[in-house]
């Protein structure tokens, strides 16, 4: 879709790519219903202190278990903002297989992954940001290959699944291993660090949908996806097409931030650490647990998808 940068430093966000011009970002949420668990990695970078912010309030409506441990949760959310909808499915790596399908081009969620998807369950969010040439602007690295380099201009974030399948999310500058991991996505932008968002409160910010991957401190990822109800173009039973509105309503980055981070018993998604995917227009999500199969297909499209599959 578009890139978002985050400059703590300067109390500035940048927003450059694929859809609209800059705009500046704004104001964290605060109060929040929901539900996960937090793994956690070290930054190399000093982060803003977060700011407490009215926040929308997230309502469980349904929880659906599939194999390998993996959970969906559907949230809906109402506030003065608007309302919607929060999609986050729970996984450990351990159980689950995490990979990276990156496309020739970018494409809507389910033709990037294509015959990649099993006939058993599986999970599905779109990955990171792609330039004006079409290429994705960051660090990007499939079963232990690099398909692009690291760059600045491609975020501050960095997911990596490593050897005995740990997760973490760490700063652009940090030390890497020599050897590369199993998995690598370079973002725009980490979102929460050591529990607390990076995100400072603006007077006024751009609304769209979001996607982000999580990572708990116990270990656990999530892959969590959300959009105003003002966003949706039409639904079929549970596949859900997200339209023009999807780059103009739903939550800042703030709020965004602010809701990852905040702890499970007070009603947040209870991130320890949380990278920012490529939302807005390209905020799509494929799930299939058990007999329930449902999608979030985008307005337009997306670079690369992560997918998770049970082991």
């Amino acid at each position: 879709m578009r890139a978002v940068w985050v400059l703590p430093s300067l109390g500035l966000a940048l927003a450059v790519g694929c859809d609209r011009p800059s705009r500046p970002e704004p104001t964290p949420i605060a109060s929040i219903v929901a539900s996960a668990a937090p793994t956690a990695s070290a930054s190399a970078a000093p982060a803003p202190t977060a700011v407490a912010v009215r926040a929308p309030a997230l309502t469980l409506k349904e929880r659906r278990s599939g194999a390998g441990g993996m959970n969906l949760s559907d949230f809906s959310y109402r506030f003065a903002g608007g309302e919607g909808s929060v999609w986050c499915v729970e996984l450990n790596p351990a159980q689950v297989h995490l990979d990276l399908v990156q496309a020739e081009r970018p494409k809507s969620l389910r033709d990037v992954v294509g015959a990649r998807l099993p006939a058993g369950d599986y999970a599905v969010i779109n990955g990171g940001f792609y330039g004006r040439d079409e290429r994705p602007m960051g660090w990007v690295v499939a079963r232990g290959k690099q398909l692009a380099p690291k760059t600045r201009s491609g975020g501050s974030g960095i997911f990596l699944l490593e050897a005995e399948n740990r997760a973490r999310i760490v700063h652009r500058d940090a030390k890497l291993p020599k050897e590369l991991p199993q998995l690598g996505l370079q973002s725009i932008d980490r979102l929460v660090d050591d529990g607390s968002s990076l995100v400072r409160p603006r007077e006024s910010a751009p609304r769209d949908a979001r996607s982000a991957i999580v990572v708990h401190a116990d270990g656990t990822v999530a892959l969590a996806l959300a959009f105003d109800t003002r966003a949706v173009a039409r639904r079929e039973g549970n596949a859900i097409y997200l339209g023009a509105a999807s780059s103009s309503t739903g939550l800042t980055l703030g709020e965004w931030a602010d809701l990852l981070a905040r702890p499970r018993g007070k009603g947040g998604i209870g991130a320890k650490t949380a990278l920012n995917l490529d939302g807005g227009l390209s905020s799509s999500m494929l799930v299939k647990l058990g007999e329930f199969e449902g999608a979030v297909h985008p307005h337009r499209a997306t670079t690369n998808a992560l997918v998770a599959v049970p082991r």
